[in-house]
């Protein structure tokens, strides 16, 4: 069948997908107010920073 050929191509099963979830998330009620608010704590930050390199200690990119 001719007409039926675009039900097979991926990008329709994405967006497809996409919806339903979209749809389902909605239905549920979402996240609620609180879910577009990011926390990060003081501890958080002081771990970032821990594991990060100090400005100017990082290698330069070596040229090949």
């Amino acid at each position: 069948m001719k007409g039926s050929s675009w039900w097979q191509e991926p990008l329709v099963h994405f967006l497809a997908i996409g919806a339903l979830l979209f749809l389902v998330f909605n239905w549920r009620g979402g996240g609620g107010p609180s879910s577009n608010r990011i926390v990060i704590t003081p501890g958080q930050i002081d771990s970032m920073v821990a594991g990060s390199p100090a400005p100017g200690s990082a290698r330069p990119p070596s040229r090949s």
